[in-house]
């Protein structure tokens, strides 16, 4: 078990691990499950001084994915925050 799956399992509700995993997850190729934790931390903290980053990265998974057009809406969202 990673330290971040150990902080979720610690602390299921902090929106910052999910985001983290969300980075980790979309390097090391597995965006789908990256777009899950990014989605679940937007969940936990939709108004958290993090959004914006948690939306960069949701947006590039949505990339990695090939959802170009859910990327580019993510991405101008992120810029908005």
């Amino acid at each position: 078990m990673g330290d971040d799956e150990r902080a979720l399992a610690l602390d299921p509700n902090y929106a910052d691990s999910y985001r983290v995993l969300t980075n980790v997850l979309t390097f090391v190729g597995r965006p789908q499950e990256a777009i899950e934790m990014a989605e679940k931390a937007l969940r936990l903290d939709p108004r958290g001084p993090n959004v914006a980053m948690g939306l960069f990265q949701l947006g590039l998974a949505y990339q990695s994915t090939g959802r170009l057009e859910e990327a580019i809406a993510t991405h101008k969202q992120a810029l908005m925050h």
